[in-house]
Order: C-alpha cells, then sequence, then structure tokens
C-alpha cells in the first residue's frame, strides 16, 4: 500500500465526484433558496449572538436618534425595511404618507412594525439592547445598555501666563499702604471718633495718629515687653525711644480703649465688631492678588490668648490657641480670602447651606 495518494483518488474512493469550492457554492445557493422560502417570523439577525426576532423599524428609530445625540459618530446610515405583507381585503395601494415627500418622520404603521436593518459603512448594525421580563401591563421592558469609551475627559485648552511675582519698584512701606490704604484708615478713624462721643470723650482721632497707633502695635510685636507702658518709661533696659517719641502713652491708651470697627451690631455674627473690616480686606486681598491656576482653601490660626467666645484650642497645631479662620489662598501662601470660623454658623453663602459646612466655604471662595 502507498505511503501517499492523490486527493482525487481519496474523492474517487469516497463516491465524490466534485471538490470543496463547487460543495461551498452549492450551499450558498440553498441557503439563499431557503432565506426567501422561510416565514418572516422566523428570520434570524446575527449581531453579538442569536436573536429569535428581529428588531422593528420604529424600535430602530428610536435607539439611533438617542444614539446620535450621545456619540459623535457621523457616518451615513441606511435603513433596509423589509416589505410589509400583501392584504388581500385591502382594495387599494395608497399609503398614509405622500408618496413624493416620504420621510422617516411620516411613515405608515405597517411600515414601522416591519423588520428592519442598518447598515453603517457597509456592517450590519443591531441595537444592543436585552429584553426584560413584561410588568402588570403585558408591555416588555427594554434594558439599554451603553458602550462607554475609555479615554481621558476632554479639556479646554487655557494658557495661564507665568505667575506673577512681587514687584521690586516699591518700598516695603508701599506694599503695606495697598492693603492698609486710606479705606482702612478712614474707617478705623470715623468707627473709634463715633465710639469716644458716645463715652463723652473728645473724638479728635486723626489719620496721622491711626497710623502712628498701628506702627507702634507692629514694632511691639518683635520688640516684646511684659507690659505696654514699659516702652515709656525712663529705665534705660525697656524704654523704646522710637515708641516714646512718636506717641505719648496717654495718647496712645486713648486709641487703645476706643479702637472700633462697627457700630451696627448683627447678634447672629460673632465677629461682627470686626466684619466690616474683614470685608474691606478681602477686597483689597482680591485687587492685589497674583494670577494663578491652583489655589488651596484650608484652616488657619490666628493667636489669641485672652477671652472670647470663638477662641479654638486645637492640639497638636503649632498654634493651639486662638482664632481659627477659613482660607484661601495661593500656593505660595498669599491669602486671597478669609472667613472666621464660627461652627455652624460660619458666614457662607445661603445657598450651599445644604451642602454642609466645607463644601460652602469652597464654594463660598469660588464665588468672591
Amino acid at each position: 500500500m502507498k505511503d501517499r495518494c492523490r486527493n482525487s483518488d481519496v474523492r474517487e474512493w469516497c463516491g465524490l465526484k466534485e471538490d470543496a469550492v463547487n460543495r461551498v457554492e452549492r450551499g450558498m445557493l440553498r441557503w439563499f433558496g431557503d432565506l426567501e422560502r422561510v416565514n418572516e417570523s422566523r428570520l434570524i439577525y446575527r449581531a453579538k449572538g442569536v436573536r429569535e426576532r428581529p428588531l422593528a423599524a420604529h424600535e430602530i428609530l428610536d435607539a439611533l436618534e438617542n444614539v446620535s445625540d450621545n456619540e459623535e459618530d457621523y457616518r451615513e446610515r441606511l435603513i433596509c425595511i423589509l416589505p410589509p405583507p400583501v392584504d388581500p381585503d385591502c382594495l387599494t395601494d395608497e399609503d398614509s404618507g405622500e408618496e413624493d415627500n416620504v420621510t422617516l418622520n411620516n411613515l405608515p404603521r405597517n411600515i414601522l412594525l416591519q423588520p428592519a436593518e442598518v447598515m453603517i459603512q457597509g456592517q450590519i448594525m443591531v441595537s444592543d439592547t436585552e429584553e426584560e421580563p413584561s410588568d402588570s401591563t403585558g408591555r416588555t421592558k427594554r434594558r439599554r445598555t451603553y458602550a462607554w469609551r475609555k479615554r481621558d475627559l476632554a479639556k479646554n485648552p487655557v494658557n495661564w501666563p507665568d505667575v506673577q511675582g512681587a514687584c521690586q519698584d516699591k518700598r516695603p512701606i508701599e506694599w503695606f499702604e495697598n492693603f492698609l490704604d486710606e479705606d482702612v484708615i478712614s474707617l478705623l478713624v470715623s468707627e473709634s471718633n463715633k465710639y469716644a462721643v458716645k463715652k463723652n470723650l473728645p473724638g479728635d482721632i486723626t489719620t496721622d495718629d491711626m497710623k502712628c497707633f498701628i506702627g507702634i502695635l507692629l514694632v511691639s510685636g518683635y520688640s516684646w515687653l511684659p507690659r505696654r507702658r514699659m516702652y515709656w518709661e525712663n529705665s534705660p533696659d525697656t524704654k523704646n525711644e522710637l515708641i516714646s517719641s512718636a506717641m505719648t502713652r496717654d495718647r496712645f491708651d486713648f486709641i487703645f480703649h476706643h479702637l472700633h470697627v462697627n457700630d451696627n451690631l448683627d447678634l447672629q455674627d460673632k465677629y461682627t465688631k470686626v466684619r466690616p473690616l474683614v470685608t474691606l480686606l478681602n477686597k483689597k486681598f482680591l485687587e492685589f492678588s497674583p494670577f494663578e491656576e491652583h489655589y488651596s482653601v484650608d484652616e488657619a490660626m490666628i493667636p489669641y490668648y485672652g477671652r472670647h467666645g470663638c477662641k479654638q484650642h486645637i492640639k497638636g497645631k503649632p498654634i493651639r490657641y486662638g482664632f481659627k479662620a477659613w482660607v484661601g489662598a495661593t500656593r505660595l501662601g498669599y491669602v486671597l480670602w478669609m472667613e472666621p470660623y464660627q461652627g455652624a454658623t460660619t458666614m457662607c453663602n445661603p445657598i450651599y447651606k445644604e451642602l454642609g459646612l466645607g463644601a460652602s466655604v469652597v464654594l463660598t471662595f469660588a464665588m468672591c
């Protein structure tokens, strides 16, 4: 017996008189013939599996309308609808729409209920819906599935300029006067004089007196003494010549005891006595703020060891005692906005109150 044999000899031994190509072509012709004779209710469509019932034309139209609104797909779509069955009792061939101007919006009912296919660039697309059990009304529910695309969110390009730095052509006192300018000094002078007059004392505090008073406070911050009056003593180890020559002790005490910011008190605001000053400073902070892309919102502590209902004690912080404030700042620490902390009654925009304290603070800073 031979080890090898020809294919023609094997086909002859098996009784096969035609090759594989002819058998495939004959099988395809037989399949098309069966497709022409089969009942249309038994048609099947293959798209991610076998479906027993094809989608109707109106179902495909609804699916295409929903997909076109959510996806950026501008390919041409061709809808192939099977012709409706012929009704022997119907004596006319008129449709419900106009024959000269037939669109998707005026198709008759018998056409919309027919099985259909969608051709997109030569591919047959069938809606990716799944049938669910019918409800009490007998209607079948359909659950729509979505094909999510794995990609980054589109971000509009923004050309951010370089971070603004401090101009070097100004002295420190000039930068200081940008924030404590004439508006802030005038507020302190006018309210302090009103408060002094209420106590039957002369309201004769001037703008120069207030600037000198603020300067003495700044000096006492780094040249510290146990008592305030020691700056004017004649002892050589405590007397500060700069302070004693700028303002007398009694004049400083008079301004210190009558310093005032707000005359109209709001009982709902625990910081009502300094509210106008905080509002005015926030305006100045934004006016001279650098333009940056990234900002930060966090808590900040203002040191204070006296007695006040809003004083906080935070264990483990560098500044444990003092007033806590919400601060919006740049990445380099420039303060753009501040709001003293009052617990649940913190003065934030009331439209964000239902979102909670943290979210309302962030959104208030974003809208300032």
